[in-house]
């Protein structure tokens, strides 16, 4: 009798730590394997498509990742492009995951999406995010998890240093 209760504690046991498992695979907002960082340097002059560029710089735009469009045209609108160091990947997974904050910041200025990543997985497009450091603001499409609180607990300062580590 006492075997079999020792036999049922270890299937319960290991049952809960592969759901313990599941819980913090379901943190991170996308799976990727790959990210492009785009990115601004100045401001934009006269471009072809301002109502592009309006959309893309100031508003909370695409809503879903069927629209991708836009990605084409960033080079086209002023920004520069590079393929994040494939050792630096796991540190934005820390970076782009579920938080818990005591602390909820509210913003003081429009924001101007400088910096959109691309978050690729198998060559696939699992999620975007557009982020401005200025106001600390974000936009991030492709997740289930809730971003309300991203940036609360410090994400702003490690992904600012990940992207520009000479600043």
């Amino acid at each position: 009798m006492s075997r079999n209760i020792f036999i049922a504690v270890i299937i319960l046991f290991l049952c809960s730590c592969a759901r313990e498992e599941e819980k913090n695979d379901e943190l991170y907002f996308f799976p990727f394997d790959q990210v492009t960082h785009y990115y601004l340097t100045e401001n934009i002059g006269l471009v072809f498509d301002e109502e592009l560029q309006r959309q893309v710089l100031y508003d909370f735009t695409p809503t879903n990742l069927s629209d991708t469009s836009f990605i084409s045209s960033l080079k086209e609108l002023g920004f520069h492009e590079y393929d994040i160091e494939s050792d630096s990947l796991s540190k934005l997974r820390e970076v782009f995951k579920t938080q818990n904050s005591r602390n909820i910041s509210t913003y003081a200025c429009a924001a101007t999406f400088r910096d959109i990543l691309i978050f690729r997985a198998k060559d696939s497009i699992s999620g975007m995010a557009k982020i401005c450091f200025q106001c600390e603001q974000h936009h991030i499409v492709g997740t289930s998890q809730s971003t309300f609180e991203f940036g609360q607990s410090g994400e702003y300062a490690v992904l600012e240093y990940l992207l520009y580590p000479d600043k």
